[in-house]
């Protein structure tokens, strides 16, 4: 008690000097120190008012020109500085490793810490809670505060390369009709767990007549070899389950699906589709 007595008067004397010094020198603040005796130890135990990030703090007193704190930490503060204020820490409770500017220091109970305006500081707290009072002038703004990792995070970031674009994981070829056969559709291919689906379906396509289909190189006006058999198409329907992925496929591009008349005309084609990337 008799500890936190002498850091109020500490911290009232601190003020009325400011005060004092500046009537010298310009009008006097117009809000003047009120006498006032504040036991810190029961002011943390009534619970701190205010809360900024890692910050509790309770203003003990305010003028125009200063003001007085008394602050309750328990977490580690990045660094940070504040453009305006000059502050003065005295610790009365806890251990900390404090850092201002390129200067590091064990903190402890009985030490004062003077942090000029403009001097990246800050804590690593070792025994929490790590409690002080703040003497800052100007008066104390949780405003002013610029935390330099978030700063130098916007102004260092790279610029993010431009996002790929996204492989479809089902596609869709229209197959058109070849040679005057009046048969066309569709083939949908579909990406299931790494393996691809692929169903084709005609229209116009004879019934109870086997037809080959096949997904070959190239494209359908320069076909290459077959790379996929596919399912004879039956009634106008096939299906084929095939082991490569859609990335797999789509990665060794051209492919185009091609369907023949019957197995015993197997040079005729009746449709074909390119395989492209929408």
């Amino acid at each position: 008690m008799e500890d936190a007595q002498k850091l109020l008067y500490i911290a009232i004397a601190f003020i009325v000097g400011l005060g004092l010094g500046l009537t010298l020198t310009r009008a006097v603040t117009s809000t003047p120190v009120e006498l006032e005796i504040v036991d810190v130890d029961d002011a943390i135990a009534a619970g701190l008012e205010q809360q900024v990030g890692a910050f509790r703090f309770s203003v003990v007193q305010k003028t125009n020109t200063a003001s007085v704190e008394i602050f309750s930490v328990t977490d580690d503060i990045p660094t940070h500085y504040h453009p305006q204020e000059n502050h003065i820490l005295y610790i009365t409770k806890g251990r900390a490793t404090g850092k201002v500017n390129d200067v590091t220091a064990e903190l402890a109970p009985g030490m004062l810490v003077f942090i000029p305006k403009g001097a990246p500081h800050s804590l690593d707290i070792k025994d929490a809670p790590f409690e002080f009072v703040l003497f800052s002038t100007p008066p104390f703004d949780p405003n002013d505060i610029v935390w330099v990792n978030e700063t130098a995070t916007k102004e260092e970031k790279p610029a993010e390369a431009p996002a790929e674009p996204t492989k479809p994981k089902e596609l869709t070829v229209q197959l058109l009709e070849l040679n005057g056969s009046g048969q066309s559709g569709t083939v949908t291919l579909t990406d299931i767990d790494g393996d691809t689906t692929v169903v084709l379906t005609l229209s116009g396509a004879p019934t109870g007549v086997d037809q080959p289909a096949h997904i070959h190189f190239g494209s359908c006006s320069n076909l290459g070899s077959v790379k996929y058999p596919l399912s004879l198409v039956r009634n106008s329907r096939s299906q084929t389950e095939l082991t490569d992925s859609m990335d797999e496929i789509l990665a060794n591009l051209p492919f185009a699906i091609n369907v023949h008349k019957s197995a015993d005309e197997v040079n005729v084609y009746v449709a074909c589709g390119d395989i492209v990337v929408p």
